[in-house]
């Protein structure tokens, strides 16, 4: 906990034991001291709310919320850079089940960029705003899974925040499947366009990126994150594959990728398990073996054992790091 950080009033679930996850988002950067000392009471009573209305539920469940009051307050001695906030919350983001916005004096540009975030990538929203407040007319109009409530007091704060997670709750909790279809999804596209980048030299790359009118850094985060790609507006998709070379059909999921045989797949089931590599690496290093394969670049390697698979993943960083 940062200094002037105030407790968290809960023992809040880490996300290595499962628990979905809910993003908090209220106005941090322009907010007067008994505005702040407000904010930190409602956000208090709504994590207290999200945390009890799931353990006194019929059917027991769990859920952890990610806050930027209490993680990256500027007023709270974060010191972290903007691109490392921009980083986190972005992250964060694609990695939760829902958003709550708990609204001050119509918001703030931080809080409308992760509604964008979380519209992009189809989350419930739920819209908290003060009873004597307003709401922007754009916010009241986006077209997406979007509850807007206005409230009094306490206790309506609280009765609007277990409402939203009664009625989400299916969605809520299949957030990580679905997120790991959509990964298994994207990971072909993702794989093929980062072996397109990483090919290239540094002023290469400068290039490709301004043909595209997509930032460097931007580019990176698409290619090393299935969640980013999977949440890119196709105006980038189609930025980026075209900048790169490629023609639009590498949009389109892979049909003609060579498949592993099964003693091959049982040699990196072995492998992941021994070396305990994580879901993502095994994805992504089966994809680039099939990408290999289909080149006749590796031809040498039968990937039928463990150390097969272990030859090629040093393969594979060694050439990263050539580039």
């Amino acid at each position: 906990m940062r200094s002037g950080q105030i407790a968290i009033p809960f023992d809040q679930p880490t996300e290595n034991e499962g628990a979905p996850c809910l993003y908090l988002a209220c106005p941090l950067t322009s907010v007067d001291t008994p505005s702040r000392q407000l904010l930190d009471s409602q956000c208090a009573h709504i994590m207290n709310t999200i945390t009890e209305t799931a353990a006194s539920s019929e059917d027991a469940w769990r859920v952890a919320v990610h806050a930027p009051i209490w993680w990256s307050n500027p007023t709270s001695g974060d010191s972290r850079s903007p691109e490392d906030i921009y980083k986190l919350n972005s992250q964060k983001v694609r990695e939760c089940a829902a958003m709550i916005v708990l609204a001050l004096s119509g918001g703030s540009t931080g809080v409308g960029q992760e509604l964008a975030w979380a519209f992009a990538l189809r989350l419930p929203v739920l819209y908290l705003y003060p009873q004597d407040g307003r709401v922007s007319r754009q916010i009241k109009g986006t077209p997406g899974d979007l509850t807007i409530v206005a409230f009094a007091d306490t206790s309506e704060l609280v009765d609007a925040v277990r409402n939203f997670l009664r009625a989400n709750r299916m969605v809520i909790g299949d957030h990580r499947r679905r997120a790991a279809s959509e990964a298994l999804m994207f990971a072909p596209l993702r794989t093929r366009l980062a072996a397109s980048w990483h090919c290239l030299r540094q002023y290469e790359q400068v290039v490709v990126a301004g043909v595209a009118r997509i930032h460097r850094d931007r580019v990176s985060e698409l290619l090393q994150d299935d969640g980013a790609l999977g949440s890119a507006s196709l105006s980038e998709l189609t930025a980026l594959v075209g900048s790169l070379g490629a023609s639009f059909q590498a949009l389109a999921p892979e049909s003609e990728l060579p498949e592993l045989g099964e003693r091959e797949r049982e040699a990196l089931a072995q492998v992941c398990d021994e070396y305990e590599w994580s879901g993502s690496k095994a994805l992504h290093i089966e994809m680039a073996a099939r990408l290999e394969l289909a080149r006749g670049g590796v031809r040498r390697l039968r990937l039928e054992s463990p150390d097969d698979w272990l030859r090629f993943d040093r393969y594979r960083q060694k050439n990263a790091r050539s580039r």
